[in-house]
């Protein structure tokens, strides 16, 4: 499975409708990666710019699945973002991969 950040900017409904109504959010992100096939690792808001931060892990499908319902909920602006990251370990495997893979490039008119 892979792992992402997401980074995504409440609308001002949104945030208005968090003030007249306060709830913990947590658990209602987590249910809606849950419904998704995905879990959260973490999960952190930003008061002072509007934005909750998740490191959840999943299938890109479901990822991408996850991010069109979100958009299309209005809940967010679409000023947000899905960051794939990798551990130490599979960090260190890319670069060996990509060590391997460069005497296969042939760059353009060469």
């Amino acid at each position: 499975m892979s792992k992402y950040v997401f980074i995504a900017k409440y609308s001002i409904d949104a945030i208005k409708g968090m003030i007249s109504s306060p709830q913990d959010r947590k658990d209602a992100i987590g249910q809606l990666l849950s419904a998704a096939g995905m879990s959260m690792t973490d999960c952190f808001f930003s008061p002072s710019s509007a934005r909750v931060v998740l490191i959840a892990e999943g299938l890109a499908k479901a990822r991408d699945a996850l991010v069109m319902m979100i958009m299309a909920s209005g809940s967010f602006d679409l000023d947000s973002e899905v960051i794939d990251i990798v551990d130490s370990d599979e960090f260190i495997d890319c670069m060996k991969q990509a060590g391997q893979l460069v005497s296969a490039y042939k760059a353009a008119g060469q």
